[in-house]
């Protein structure tokens, strides 16, 4: 009966054994999934992060541009009204100086 019982144990410690491994690799396959799957999903917010991103740089290099014609506009619109006060002025000087002469 002993050596029975003896066999009945090590059977018993080489499923144990087996079901631990089992389990570990269970648990190594799963983590390892996991871990992918956050990769993926990581990967994916900053692929959509980067096209944010780009939009963002796009919309802000239009506003640059934007600004810089508007800026150039308004110099020119600057300038023209200039340069008719200074005619205008010219024309009432020399109206001016013709009466005074």
């Amino acid at each position: 009966w002993q050596e029975k019982e003896d066999k009945v144990g090590e059977a018993i410690q080489s499923a144990a054994l087996l079901q631990r491994d089992e389990v570990n690799m269970a648990l190594h396959s799963a983590t390892t999934s996991l871990q992918q799957q956050r990769n993926e999903e990581v990967g994916k917010a900053l692929q959509k992060a980067t096209k944010w991103q780009e939009k963002e740089d796009k919309v802000g290099e239009a506003i640059q541009s934007a600004a810089l014609l508007q800026r150039d506009e308004v110099n020119m619109a600057l300038h023209s009204a200039t340069t008719s006060l200074q005619q205008q002025r010219n024309e009432e000087v020399g109206k001016a100086l013709q009466k005074a002469t």
